[in-house]
């Protein structure tokens, strides 16, 4: 017996009982999300008739076989299989989107020209994937409280101790979850990399030390990467809000949001449109975030009378 499922954007996942109907195998027993990702990775690109086991039997060289058996996608042995740059070790959800990455999103971004694939690898990798390998490499996360997060979540998909449910049937379902995570975290890769031409295109259109998009898109981490000279200078983003008016939004100093350039003025803090417009004295002005890097109107002209005030503060 066979358990399957389609799914828009991908393949299918069957998971089977014997070697002769497997071309994927992991390790059988408590799942975790790395090997649970990365079977979602591997069905972007393959019908995955997974088998899990407790020992790898004698296998083709065309089975790929993760998270158990000491093979290429497989970091518990010894030496391992590496790290990446910044010291996050891999597990089988690294290793299998470091082998099959670039593969799936040229799939997924194939109408869309001009895009830099390794961007949107990097993206997904820093985003999703680093965190389910540094958890299964045990990792420490700094806090002092309990976090919930995509492995925690994953775990307790694990058949209880009262369950009557087997472990082959909640594998099955956190899947579903983590695919829909990961179909969603590509999709918005993809979606911000088509941002970085957009943003580029209104950066030369600045002036001031304010940057003034027609739509929202994203854009603070392609002001960051830009090489236009003017990015360096840039303090205010402003663009229409999907709530009312437009907003003015500081901008980051580095990818770290609480690192900003430029705040508004203190006075302003807190504030709402039933004090701020005669504080600042901006008849349409909204709101001033208490934290001082966010503000609005509802106007683009008195965004704009507001960025000013806020860079000559």
């Amino acid at each position: 017996k066979t358990n399957s499922f389609m799914h828009h954007g991908g393949y299918m996942l069957n998971i089977v009982k014997d070697l002769k109907e497997a071309n994927c195998i992991t390790h059988s027993g408590k799942f975790h999300a790395d090997e649970v990702m990365a079977t979602v990775i591997l069905e972007k690109i393959m019908p995955v008739n997974l088998l899990r086991v407790t020992k790898v039997p004698k296998t083709n060289s065309n089975i790929i076989v993760f998270d158990i058996g000491g093979g290429k996608f497989d970091h518990h042995q010894e030496n391992k299989n590496g790290e990446r740059k910044n010291g996050i070790p891999y597990a089988s959800a690294g290793l299998i989107w470091k082998e099959f990455g670039l593969k799936i999103i040229k799939k997924f971004a194939k109408d869309t020209k001009n895009l830099d694939y390794d961007r949107i690898f990097q993206n997904l990798d820093q985003k999703l994937i680093q965190g389910i390998d540094a958890i299964d490499n045990g990792v420490p996360i700094q806090g002092s409280f309990s976090c919930m997060n995509i492995s925690k979540i994953v775990a307790d998909y694990n058949p209880s101790w009262e369950d009557t449910c087997t472990a082959e049937e909640q594998f099955e379902k956190a899947y579903f979850v983590c695919k829909d995570i990961f179909d969603n975290c590509l999709k918005r890769a993809i979606s911000k990399e088509k941002a970085r031409n957009i943003v580029e295109y209104f950066l030369q259109k600045s002036s001031d030390k304010i940057l003034i998009l027609d739509y929202f898109v994203p854009w603070n981490d392609h002001i960051l990467e830009s090489n236009n000279p003017k990015a360096k200078d840039l303090l205010f983003c402003i663009y229409p809000s999907n709530r009312e008016g437009y907003i003015v939004q500081s901008i980051c100093a580095t990818n770290n949001s609480l690192d900003i350039r430029k705040r508004f003025p203190k006075n302003w803090w807190g504030l709402t449109r039933e004090n701020l417009p005669n504080e600042i004295n901006i008849e349409t002005a909204l709101f001033c975030h208490k934290n001082g890097f966010i503000a609005g109107t509802k106007t683009l002209e008195d965004s704009i009378k507001m960025a000013h005030l806020a860079i000559n503060a």
